[in-house]
């Protein structure tokens, strides 16, 4: 039988080149020399099994639970696991190994990152994909909770992730503490254990410094809903508003979703109607506010407005047609009660717009509409200030807030515009629902565009110093009697009539108008 030493020296001669035959190799020393195979033997063994796609993770294992307080062995253990079974691999596959993943993370040590961040830790990497797979498409809370509980939060990063990106370059991203704290909370509310949550996340708000993704907003607003749940209304409510007066807070939609369904429960139902047609103003894509609709039908309805909620009942039926998904059966209740076939709704885009138009009339119900000029548009173009008409008042608004979407505001500036006066997050009034009246800037710019084209127009009169010219979109120009070629200067009141028309080109265009030149 050959001697450990002489196999020890083939085996790690053949980790690069023949990796199978090194692990077979260690395989053996294992079998024969049991008592002798050390952690050493069991790192270069594992070395050998990273090197092979889809290896058999018996024996790995194996030498991982022989060598349990190793680092060298636990850590090349680990990064096995994750080749094995995360590197690679799509969510759906991923989800395939659950089991062959949650036995070997009970064999590998949590790295504490807090003590020693200069290396990454595979437990906490492997733990998080996992959880990460069990948490998109449909949160698994169970699974996910489960799965954070083998962590130790201690032992977790506390400085943010970076990674490259081609378009923006380095982004940061939430440190592994923040993530844990964003996963286990939700996971926690969703399991009803809003007790846990409330601490957990008062944990978060307290521990972190920075924070991404809104997770500070997040938190907040798990404590408000689990003290909701908790039946403690007025800390909830309290709760919710805090939330609605931040500047993070005031666009977010889904914090006026909930308000409104705290109000629902409690039977507010105008307030509740209040803050759900807030929630579809700042709302995004229609697919994703569903269920917002619906709550909207079930509030009219107890409003005693079946008939509005008749508009919010296609809705949904137009969004399951478009997207193609199977009704539940509270929606079935909604179209039985409007008698509204699912496959016969008009489509979605035109539908939505009337319901758009729905909730701005509801926002704006009894608001004054006020006039003025735009006198100032910030360089970035996403906001800017409003002179009210007839006084030296000026409010803000931002880009959102016209009635119809504005590609770039500075063609704004100078217009004429009306809106209506609301309340910012901070109680300072800003203008919305912005339609505009006049601009000037934009037809100015427009028509310079157009020197130097050649175009027909039509004679609209001719006067002693010239000809006035129609155009279809661009207004009236003047030929001038100088512009006139010499033949014509002297005579040229005989020469044009009303709606003769005539070939010119625009010169020039200034304050006073357009200025033509005769082409024969």
């Amino acid at each position: 039988m050959e001697d450990k030493r002489n196999l020890d020296t083939r085996a790690k001669a053949l980790i690069d080149s023949q990796p199978e035959e090194a692990l077979k190799i260690y395989r053996q020393i294992w079998d024969n020399y049991p008592e002798q195979f050390n952690a050493y033997n069991g790192m270069f063994a594992l070395k050998a099994g990273r090197k092979i796609p889809n290896v058999d993770i018996d024996f790995p294992s194996k030498i991982a639970c022989k060598f349990p307080d190793s680092d060298m062995v636990n850590g090349i253990f680990g990064w096995l696991i994750f080749d094995r079974f995360i590197k690679g691999k799509s969510e759906a596959e991923i989800l395939s190994y659950e089991t062959s993943i949650t036995e070997q993370l009970n064999k590998i040590s949590q790295k504490n990152l807090r003590e020693d961040n200069s290396y990454p830790c595979p437990f906490s990497i492997i733990a998080f994909k996992l959880a990460d797979a069990f948490s998109h498409n449909m949160f698994n809370a169970p699974k996910v909770n489960r799965i954070l509980d083998v962590i130790n939060a201690q032992y977790l990063s506390i400085i943010p992730n970076t990674i490259t990106t081609e378009k923006f370059g380095e982004k940061e991203q939430a440190s592994d503490l923040e993530k844990y704290f964003a996963l286990k909370t939700k996971a926690l509310l969703k399991q009803n254990q809003f007790e846990d949550c409330i601490s957990l996340s008062q944990q978060a708000l307290e521990e972190l410094d920075r924070f991404h993704y809104d997770n500070d907003l997040w938190f907040k607003m798990r404590i408000a809903l689990c003290e909701e749940k908790l039946g403690n209304y007025e800390a909830s409510e309290h709760l919710f508003k805090k939330l609605l007066s931040s500047k993070a807070g005031s666009s977010k939609w889904f914090l006026y979703r909930d308000i409104a369904e705290l109000y629902f429960e409690q039977e507010n139902y105008g307030k509740a109607w209040k803050f759900a047609v807030d929630a579809a103003f700042y709302g995004n894509e229609p697919k994703f506010l569903i269920g917002l609709y619906l709550l909207q039908a079930q509030i009219l309805y107890k409003l005693d407005r079946p008939e509005d909620g008749k508009l919010l009942a296609e809705l949904i039926a137009g969004i399951l047609q478009e997207e193609g998904w199977r009704n539940k059966q509270e929606y079935n209740k909604l179209f039985d009660f409007y008698s509204i076939d699912q496959n016969d709704v008009e489509p979605l885009k035109k539908i939505y717009r009337k319901a758009e138009d729905f909730w701005i009339s509801e926002r704006y119900k009894g608001k004054p509409v006020s006039e003025g000029e735009i006198v100032w548009i910030h360089q970035r173009g996403k906001f800017g200030k409003i002179q009210s008409l007839g006084s030296n008042e000026v409010i803000n608004f931002n880009k959102k807030d016209f009635r119809r979407r504005q590609r770039n505001l500075h063609d704004l500036n100078g217009a004429r515009v009306s809106y209506i006066e609301m309340p910012s997050f901070d109680d300072s009034p800003i203008a919305e629902n912005i339609s505009i009246l006049d601009n000037p800037t934009k037809k100015g710019r427009e028509k310079q565009e157009n020197v130097g084209k050649e175009l027909k127009g039509k004679v609209k009169n001719v006067v002693p110093f010239g000809v006035f010219v129609k155009f279809k979109d661009l207004g009236d120009g003047l030929l001038h009697k100088s512009k006139l070629p010499n033949h014509l200067k002297n005579d040229f009141e005989q020469a044009f009539t009303e709606d003769q028309e005539i070939e010119v080109k625009i010169i020039k265009v200034t304050d006073k108008g357009i200025q033509l030149e005769l082409i024969e």
